[in-house]
């Protein structure tokens, strides 16, 4: 029995080489950047037609499958929709139990059937983010005109 060749496939377009070659540069020169940042470079650069989702999700498409193939170092690419995780840190105990004491919330709905959902038309306005019902703890979100009710 002969050992298969490794699959080579068709090759890359000459228009994605010199994509994923402009990608590089625009790394290397501007570093850190976000991909959407790379984007706009690619478009003001005319590589690329316009800022839609088509022509971004081609460059997250190449730019992923570059650093799969490590052609392109993921640690100079940042995404600020990603969460940062920190540990509360203190001076003293006194602090935590500040902390501790202005953070506490009483489950008011614990005992009840049902539960009341605060509704806006925005996820950032509204009576609790507010502060109007801060200490009723209330649940919230955006809603498009309607204030559900769930059952507990």
């Amino acid at each position: 029995m002969t050992a298969l060749a490794p699959r080579r496939g068709r090759g890359k377009a000459a228009a994605t080489v010199r994509l994923e070659q402009a990608i590089i540069d625009i790394v290397a020169e501007r570093h850190p950047v976000t991909m959407r940042a790379v984007c706009y470079a690619l478009f003001t650069m005319r590589l690329i037609p316009g800022m839609s989702v088509n022509s971004t999700g081609k460059i997250s498409r190449v730019m992923t499958d570059m650093r799969e193939r490590d052609e392109l170092d993921w640690e100079l690419i940042v995404d600020g929709s990603r969460a940062v995780d920190r540990v509360s840190l203190w001076d003293d105990p006194s602090e935590i139990i500040r902390s501790a004491v202005r953070n506490y919330r009483r489950n008011n709905w614990q005992d009840q059937p049902t539960r009341g959902r605060e509704g806006t038309a925005t996820p950032d306005r509204g009576p609790c983010r507010d502060g109007a019902s801060h200490g009723h703890g209330c649940d919230q979100g955006a809603a498009r005109a309607f204030v559900a009710v769930r059952r507990a």
